[in-house]
């Protein structure tokens, strides 16, 4: 018996195919293999060399389908490793005529043993499509279904009859693409920075702990980015919920929420004995600011330093001698305040592979893009109503800086609430403390907050679009000075 199902890959090709090819599934790789490079782990490789292909097929399409994955499922204790991944080069190579890339590998971390096939949409010989019919009837998947069961037969195995088992045990395929997509991977990784943010006291030792864990994390700007090793899949801080970006990494690292600054490293003074020493924007080099250098992410000559809320700095002059203590949030008087980032805030997109032919295909993918267009004006006059109409008396300006305020008061309460629970875990027995928020509270907080942010970015769009906002000439002096 084979089972034998298939799913179109659209996006994240080389994930797709590093879960196919993973050592521990594979025996080491040795039942992995392609038909068009010798190393079948190398999985960027195999990507690149069918994303080739793809990119000079000779019709191009919105939304392509770069591959199709198939699963082909054995029967437990019918078929050995060897016997099933030698079966599987012979569906393969039948269904695609040898003109095809694909990478195979059999599966032997279940029950049942398994191959993963992983085919490249364009014929390398042609440059066509494959053509991949969706009816059930008579339709490409019975046809390959057809195929692997004249194999079993010549193979003396037993032929699945009735449709697929019920009592197989083989991932589904939605399953599969979850773990290809990442989205099981985000939550290894996010477990794994929540553990280690609980112990590390420094950025830097948090990166060298999160590395000894299997996760490389490194700065991109304002975002982290983190790589699981084991894959080589990567993912943006923002990519994995608010919790996990630098300012709340550190708040989580300080155990405190914490407030940014930004300055060019050509504004530090000196540094001695692990702290830097900045001079204050707007004095004209007359005051300075110190900060513990552990307190700093650096990215090129940007440093961005995080700061305790409930700290008090202390401003010194040139000399070292004490000239004030100021609040954290005053040194926004001297210092540009972060603006908030809503780059990588962006909603479900609506996007169809419904239709048989191209032309089909393409009409329903205008029809989404204007879905996403309708989508993004609905919010943008909810936004107005709610912000500049009810909230601000119709003065539109005033309405966009109500709702960044809205905004950074509850990117504070949220962060506070990371820190609460990120210090939860030292409890004696691991125990909850009641006054901590459940995960569901938290999950509707991230949410009411994404929505806020949604509607600032809503905000933004109609004030670029039709007001043709100017920068605040204020802010522009306050930037340039803390570069």
């Amino acid at each position: 018996m084979a089972v034998v199902v298939m799913k179109e890959v659209h996006v994240h090709l080389v994930s797709a195919i590093a879960y196919v090819v993973n050592a521990e599934k594979t025996d080491n790789g040795r039942l992995a293999e392609t038909n068009f490079q010798r190393d079948p782990l190398d999985s960027a490789r195999a990507a690149k060399a069918m994303e080739f292909d793809i990119e000079h097929a000779m019709y191009k399409v919105d939304n392509p389908v770069l591959a199709y994955h198939v699963m082909q499922s054995f029967k437990p204790g019918e078929i050995t490793p060897e016997e099933a991944h030698r079966i599987g080069v012979e569906f393969v190579e039948a269904i695609t005529g040898g003109q095809y890339k694909y990478v195979i590998a059999t599966h032997t971390d279940r029950r049942h043993i398994h191959n993963h096939i992983i085919i490249c949409s364009t014929n390398e010989v042609t440059h066509r499509k494959m053509r991949v019919i969706p009816s059930k009837r008579n339709g490409t998947l019975k046809q390959w279904r057809k195929i692997s069961d004249d194999l079993c037969r010549k193979y003396d195995l037993s032929v699945q009859r009735g449709g697929l088992d019920p009592e197989r045990h083989s991932p589904g395929m939605n399953e599969l693409y979850a773990n290809a997509k990442g989205a099981s991977v985000k939550n290894d990784i996010r477990r794994i920075i929540d553990m280690t943010a609980g112990k590390a006291e420094t950025f830097e030792e948090f990166q060298k702990q999160l590395r000894a864990n299997g996760v490389l994390c490194t700065v991109r700007g304002r975002h982290l980015t983190y790589e699981y090793l084991d894959t080589g899949f990567k993912v943006r801080d923002n990519r994995l919920g608010q919790a996990f970006d630098q300012v709340n990494i550190m708040g989580k690292l300080n155990h405190a929420v914490m407030r940014e600054i930004t300055f060019n490293e050509k504004m530090i003074r000196k540094q001695f004995g692990g702290y830097v020493t900045v001079w204050l924007p707007g004095t004209d080099r007359a005051q300075t600011l110190t900060i513990d250098e552990s307190q700093i992410i650096r990215n090129g000559k940007t440093c961005r330093a995080f700061l305790s809320m409930d700290q008090q700095q202390v401003i010194t002059d040139c000399d070292d001698r004490y000239v004030r203590t100021i609040r954290t949030d005053q040194l926004y008087e001297h210092f540009a305040r972060p603006d908030i980032d809503l780059s990588g805030l962006v909603e479900r997109t609506f996007r169809t592979e419904i239709g048989v032919s191209q032309a089909q295909r393409r009409y329903y993918h205008m029809q989404g893009k204007r879905l996403d267009t309708l989508r993004d004006r609905t919010r943008e006059l909810n936004a107005a109503r709610q912000w500049v109409v009810q909230n601000a008396g119709g003065n539109f300006a005033q309405g966009v800086r109500n709702l960044e305020l809205e905004v950074r008061k509850e990117r504070a309460e949220f962060q506070a609430i990371i820190v609460s629970r990120n210090d939860m875990a030292d409890d004696i027995n691991g125990q909850r403390r009641p006054d901590i928020e459940p995960d569901a509270d938290m999950k509707r907080r991230e949410k009411h907050l994404t929505d806020l942010e949604l509607d600032l970015k809503a905000l933004k769009r109609v004030e670029q679009r039709e007001h043709g906002s100017q920068p605040d000439r204020e802010q522009n002096h306050r930037r340039s000075a803390s570069r």
